[in-house]
């Protein structure tokens, strides 16, 4: 998938990644007990849309290529979450509950590493409602997921107008 978003092609292995495009740690924040019930408290309209520190390290990887960069980690990310909302949607209308799991869950991956916080924050409140059988709650949750999809979409556009002015 990093390859994908770096702009390599599906041929090309990762390990064919310049390394200092790698990451030295892991993008995606650290995950402490299963279940812990105090991570999962946190107010969803408290939560900022983005996680602007993510797309500043993704800046940092790049180094002289920053914008480049960063304009292709989101054209991707845009293309595939686009892509898992139509899915999520398509099998919440067929209460598909194995397929909204599976699209919901590479959602939240996809929005956690290009620092879309809130939508990957929703899209594991989905993945519960699942979980716990909570389906009743699916249309709503779902609806939410689809307008802080178009919030992430506007906040990333934004983010990388500024980035793009800023240097020239």
């Amino acid at each position: 998938m990093l390859a994908r978003w770096l702009g390599f092609s599906s041929e090309t292995s990762s390990q064919s990644v310049p390394q200092e495009l790698m990451p030295t740690e892991s993008l995606s924040p650290p995950v402490s007990g299963a279940r812990d019930k105090s991570r999962h408290e946190v107010s969803a309209e408290s939560m900022p849309t983005l996680n602007v520190e993510r797309l500043q390290e993704w800046e940092e990887l790049a180094g002289e290529d920053s914008i480049g960069l960063l304009q292709r980690v989101v054209h991707q990310f845009l293309k595939d979450a686009l892509e898992s909302v139509a899915a999520v949607q398509k099998a919440l209308e067929e209460k598909d509950w194995t397929s909204l799991q599976h699209a919901v869950h590479g959602l939240k991956g996809v929005s956690e590493n290009v620092g879309a916080s809130h939508l990957a924050h929703l899209s594991k409140r989905i993945e519960r409602h699942i979980r716990d059988q909570l389906f009743e709650d699916m249309p709503s949750a779902v609806k939410r997921l689809v307008e802080e999809m178009d919030h992430a979409q506007q906040a990333l556009h934004d983010y990388v107008g500024k980035i793009t002015k800023d240097e020239r």
